[in-house]
C-alpha cells in the first residue's frame, strides 16, 4: 500500500494481503511451475475440480490468517475455462460457506483479455461477485488485448497493472510511463485502486510513486512460499497494531 513499512526503521513491510499461487512439487520433475501444468488442465478440464480446491483451501487459509490480522486479504486467480465450464458462483458460494471466510477479505482476479467479446458476461460476473460482498480485480492489465472502454463499466475493485508493463515504465520507457499515468489516473477517476506489479526493488516504488499507486506487489516484499513460511514471517497480529502507531 502507500504506506509502505509500518516502522519507523523501515524494517516491518505492511503487508495487507497476498495472493494465492499454485505450485506442483512432483517427486520425479521438481517444482512444476503452473505456466507448464495450467494449460493441461484446462484443456484436460481437470481445472474444474481443481478450482474447486482452490477456492476452499483458499478461503479455509484466510480464515485462518484473519483469526491473527483482521482485514488481511486473500486474492485468487479464476480461469476464464474454469468459469466458462463450470457454475463458477455456485462453486464461491460453496466455499465461503464451508471456510466461513468473511467474504470481505476474499478478492477474486479476473484477465479481461479473456472476455473481449462479451463484455457484457464480464460485466455480470463481476456485479454477481460483488453481491457476494467479494471483492473482483482486473489482472494482467497492459499485456496482450487490454481495452480501456471496460474501465467504465465493471466497477472492479482494483486494476492490476502487468508486471511486464511496470518494469518496460521502470526501465525508463517514456511511452509506457506516460500511458501508466494515464491509465492510473482513469482507474482512480472510475472510483478503482490501483496495483503496480512486478516490484523488485525500492527504487522501482520511487519511480513509480509519482503515478499514486494504492498498492505495490512483487519479489521486493517476498517471493512465493509455503503458508506456514507466510504466517510465520509476513502475518501481523492484529494485538501488536499499536507497536506501529
Amino acid at each position: 500500500a502507500k504506506k509502505i513499512y509500518l516502522d519507523s526503521e523501515n524494517s516491518v513491510f505492511n503487508v495487507i494481503g497476498a495472493e494465492a499461487l499454485l505450485r506442483w512439487n512432483c517427486p520425479e520433475l521438481g517444482v512444476v511451475m503452473p505456466s507448464q501444468f495450467i494449460p493441461i488442465l484446462e484443456k484436460t478440464g481437470l481445472i474444474i475440480p481443481v478450482g474447486r480446491w482452490i477456492l476452499l483451501a483458499g478461503f479455509n487459509q484466510c480464515r485462518k490468517f484473519n483469526a491473527l490480522q483482521k482485514n488481511f486479504h486473500l486474492n485468487l486467480n479464476l480461469s476464464y475455462v474454469q468459469v466458462k465450464k463450470s457454475d463458477i458462483l455456485s462453486d464461491v458460494m460453496m466455499a465461503l460457506e464451508k471456510s466461513g471466510v468473511n467474504p470481505k477479505n476474499i478478492t477474486l482476479e479476473l484477465t479481461e483479455s479473456g472476455y473481449m467479446d462479451n463484455a457484457q458476461e464480464l460485466q455480470s460476473l463481476v456485479a454477481s461477485f460483488q453481491k457476494l460482498g467479494i471483492n473482483v480485480d482486473i489482472d494482467d492489465f497492459g499485456t496482450g488485448y487490454s481495452n480501456l472502454r471496460y474501465l467504465q463499466y465493471l466497477n472492479a475493485s482494483t486494476l492490476k497493472l502487468d508486471y511486464s508493463f511496470v518494469h518496460k515504465a521502470t526501465g525508463g520507457d517514456e511511452g509506457d510511463r506516460k500511458v501508466i499515468k494515464h491509465i492510473s489516473q482513469m482507474a482512480h477517476e472510475l472510483g478503482m485502486k490501483v496495483c503496480m506489479e512486478g516490484v523488485e526493488t525500492l527504487e522501482d516504488i520511487e519511480k513509480l510513486s509519482e503515478y499514486g499507486a494504492d498498492k505495490y506487489q512483487g519479489f521486493y516484499f517476498g517471493r512465493p512460499c509455503t503458508a506456514v513460511d507466510f504466517r510465520e514471517h509476513y502475518i501481523r497480529s492484529d494485538s501488536l497494531a499499536s507497536v506501529y502507531k
